[in-house]
């Protein structure tokens, strides 16, 4: 459900139809297989005894010393950010409400930038955009993080024409924030052991400077990939808006590659809608004498 239900949502937002419902669909089958053999197994097949499980379940995960963000300094969640900040509990419905906000923006990016050029590609910053997007909404763990090695390392080499497109400084800022959270080690429980046992003072009992920087520590995972889904965020939705208005007659020739093409002053322009360009009364009048002179001679 932290995975496979998003990126079906953001795959189709993108485009990507075929991948997005037949995961969902493959999934949800051998998903549905799966709990039917279990429940088959100790003879509960009731929708009574099938909800009862699941929600136990999931009431034990929001109580397990494991997921919490009290005890558990791993996750990159943006409500256990808020959480690592002000030691404050996100209730459930803020959860979902900050889910809900972060693939809804997501979704509308990714629709209105999906037809621009090389938008699908796996290494693509559309792509990137929806591996971030997952990992800051949706409750998840610094274990998962192998899934931003290839935006990483996309970004990083200009995989693709649509990161080429992207100023240098801030590709190097996006990539910048996909590393932090594979070389913070400032959250974990045995950094602050080893400290403590040098004589350092660290964690959230050393006074309050050291106690905001560690609570600043355990947020930087999710702060930085929060920085990084803003800044891709603009790009994509700066691409899809390049796209839309890339028709004209000066530079490049516009992206439709079987139009009529016309040349004045020496240059050559794709002829849009069948008008031809507008220029000087003089120029437009001898291309239409042209063709009498051929055939006179």
């Amino acid at each position: 459900p932290t995975f496979g239900g998003p990126f079906g949502l953001l795959l189709a937002a993108r485009g990507d139809w075929r991948s997005a419902f037949a995961g969902l669909a493959v999934g949800g089958v051998i998903g549905g297989a799966g709990m039917l053999a279990i429940f088959a197994h100790t003879g509960e097949l009731s929708i009574h005894a099938v909800t009862q499980v699941v929600s136990g379940n999931h009431g034990h995960l929001s109580h397990d010393p494991e997921a919490v963000p009290n005890t558990n300094k791993a996750r990159t969640d943006l409500a256990a950010v808020y959480e690592y900040l002000t030691k404050q509990p996100v209730p459930r419905w803020a959860s979902v409400a900050i889910a809900a906000a972060i693939l809804t923006i997501t979704i509308v990016t990714l629709w209105r930038s999906r037809h621009a050029r090389d938008a699908n590609a796996a290494a693509s910053p559309a792509s990137a955009l929806i591996v971030v997007a997952i990992f800051i909404g949706i409750f998840h763990n610094v274990y998962d993080l192998p899934l931003l090695i290839v935006p990483l390392a996309a970004c990083v080499t200009g995989a693709s024409g649509s990161w080429n497109a992207i100023a240098p400084v801030r590709r190097l800022l996006i990539a910048a924030m996909l590393l932090i959270p594979f070389v913070n080690v400032l959250w974990t429980q045995g950094f602050r052991l080893l400290l403590e046992r040098a004589g350092i003072p660290w964690g959230e009992n050393a006074g309050v400077f050291l106690d905001g920087a560690y609570r600043l520590s355990c947020a930087a995972n999710g702060l930085a990939l929060l920085a990084a889904w803003g800044m891709l965020i603009v790009c994509v939705a700066r691409r899809s808006t390049a796209g839309a208005s890339s028709h004209t007659w000066e530079g490049e020739a516009p992206a439709e590659p079987n139009l009529p093409s016309e040349r004045l002053n020496g240059k050559s322009y794709k002829r849009l809608g069948g008008c031809p360009p507008v220029e000087a009364p003089a120029r437009a009048s001898a291309l239409s004498e042209e063709p009498q002179a051929v055939v006179s001679q």
